[in-house]
């Protein structure tokens, strides 16, 4: 009988605890009224630029009577009916409409396991932002939580967050069809994501708020070293006369505006 009963314990397998989580979770939704206004909004422009380029233009075309004023009336209708899908492609291209998290195994148990992940998240941890294209279907970017920084608060701000990857380095080799085709890819580099519990499904509660404040700490860690940095070099604070609060939003956008002017020139 224990012969037998070894042999039995042998063959059953252990059962595993069921995750409390999905590998994949969600963590934040701007909801889908909000997301369903701004989209409406981007295709009625996509569909207004269409209207005077496909009916429009060509009437202008075939009625205008005098030869000088055909040639630059069409392009000049042309461009001013851009203008709508050029703005509201720029204001709300850092609209963020959900975020998930790609969580491992160990952090999925239970919701103290999961809280506990999130007091120290790894920098390699990736994240599904899902923003919308100029036709307002999603596109979806995966970014690594190092990948992140915040943005120094300013009122009417567009954006919150930046990424800034290793990868857009590497693009300055790329040729002139792959830089089209990134183009035509719509990346995405900077995220409106506000801060609320309304924004947050029911279950991730403390989740997305535990990697932004990861993210804002990191940030202003860089943006200290930077002012000391600067401060001990040149003695900036005492020449300019700036706080250090001041200083270091200074700094904070000096990093940003040359890490965009990068990226706008490759």
């Amino acid at each position: 009988m224990g012969k037998r009963d070894s042999k039995e314990k042998l063959r059953t397998p252990e059962l595993t605890p069921t995750p409390a989580y999905p590998a994949r979770l969600q963590i934040y939704d701007a909801g889908t009224l909000r997301t369903w206004v701004v989209g409406f909004w981007k295709a009625c422009a996509v569909f207004q630029f269409s209207i005077t380029l496909i009916f429009v233009v060509p009437l202008i075309w075939k009625h205008q009577p005098d030869p000088t004023m055909r040639l630059f009336q069409p392009p000049t209708v042309t461009l001013l009916g851009t203008i709508p899908t050029l703005l509201l492609s720029y204001l709300t291209a850092p609209y963020v409409a959900r975020i998930s998290i790609h969580l491992p195994a160990s952090a999925r148990v239970s919701k103290s396991t999961l809280q506990s992940f999130i007091s120290r998240p790894p920098s390699t941890t990736t994240l599904e932002i899902a923003t919308l294209r100029v036709f307002p279907f999603a596109r979806t970017s995966f970014v690594q939580l190092k990948d992140l920084r915040s943005l120094p608060y300013q009122p009417s701000q567009l954006a919150n967050f930046v990424r800034v990857e290793q990868e857009v380095m590497q693009k300055a080799k790329m040729g002139v069809w792959k830089k089209m085709w990134e183009v035509l890819k719509e990346p995405r580099w900077k995220f409106y994501v506000p801060d609320g519990k309304k924004y947050v499904p029911r279950g991730t509660e403390g989740v997305w708020e535990g990697l932004a404040r990861y993210v804002r700490g990191v940030s202003e860690r860089e943006a200290k070293e930077a002012v000391e940095k600067v401060g001990v070099k040149v003695g900036v604070k005492k020449k300019v006369g700036l706080s250090e609060g001041e200083m270091k939003e200074r700094v904070a956008r000096e990093r940003v505006r040359r890490q965009t002017a990068r990226k706008a020139g490759r």
